[in-house]
């Protein structure tokens, strides 16, 4: 059965019943689907009760692989994480493949204009892209996108799909668009974003969460309500966006992070 990339573009959630229509929306869809969800897309930069949002995030996380175990879907989105007594912006992926919800990475490039430097730790530099159906996921959140760096060691582990998650502000809405297409065309993979719709306390969040092909085409677009969206994966553009050239890794510049870049695209377990 093909699998299929979709996105969730949706407000930011308070609670559970809020969430369920989009995961019943996705039930309904009989091809496994990767879904990607907005960034923080559970209580939002609510700072005031972060540790709130970070325990009841964990319990999210529960009810989530409760889901993917019972449908053949994988779902991929941010939330608050508290670890080691440090919080974290983490990008998680989900599927009935993996016992436990993945931990692809925390934020690394912590964003001025939200002041997240005061409440996030930033998370470690190299990605490890995971595997679910075959499928090489890697991924990012919001502030993350301007940093062709951080796309570049999930690359070189041969990333099929990358996830972005965000809460992308109107005021620089063109960048949204230009920089998934940056990152699709020079990492020559599928980019699947998801942003979030709705007024946030830094300013209107438009959606346009949107899928880009490897070779820059737009596949599909939400444009500004709340929604889901999907297309079909195809592997075999994807080899054909490779077959001539190699943009994913150079044998001209060292690519290098503070801590070596695992390629066992096994994820993080939570």
């Amino acid at each position: 059965m093909t699998i299929h990339l979709g996105a969730f573009q949706t407000p930011v959630f308070a609670s559970w019943d809020d969430l369920a229509p989009f995961l019943d929306a996705a039930a309904a869809c009989p091809e496994p689907t990767l879904w990607a969800l907005p960034e923080l897309f559970y209580g939002g930069f609510d700072f005031a009760n972060r540790l709130r949002w970070a325990e009841d995030s964990a319990r999210l996380l529960e009810r989530l692989q409760d889901f993917c175990r019972t449908t053949p879907h994988c779902l991929a989105g941010s939330l608050m994480e508290l670890r080691d007594a440090r919080l974290y912006n983490s990008l998680f992926v989900i599927s009935g493949e993996h016992p436990r919800p993945q931990r692809l990475y925390s934020k690394i490039h912590l964003f001025p204009g939200a002041d997240e430097s005061r409440y996030f730790s930033p998370g470690e530099p190299c990605p490890r892209t995971i595997s679910w159906r075959g499928l090489r996921i890697g991924g990012a959140i919001c502030f993350d996108l301007r940093f062709p760096e951080l796309f570049r060691p999930q690359a070189r582990q041969d990333a099929d799909v990358f996830a972005v998650c965000g809460q992308w502000s109107q005021a620089r809405l063109p960048h949204w668009r230009r920089l998934l297409t940056a990152r699709a065309i020079e990492t020559q993979a599928y980019l699947l974003a998801a942003n979030a719709v709705g007024d946030s306390p830094f300013g209107h969040l438009p959606g346009y969460s949107c899928l880009v092909s490897p070779w820059g085409k737009l596949v599909f677009s939400c444009h500004r309500g709340p929604g889901t969206r999907r297309a079909p994966f195809d592997a075999a553009l994807l080899q054909r966006a490779r077959r001539l050239y190699n943009t994913r890794d150079t044998g001209h510049f060292l690519v290098a992070g503070r801590t070596p870049c695992p390629a066992d695209g096994t994820g993080e377990p939570v």
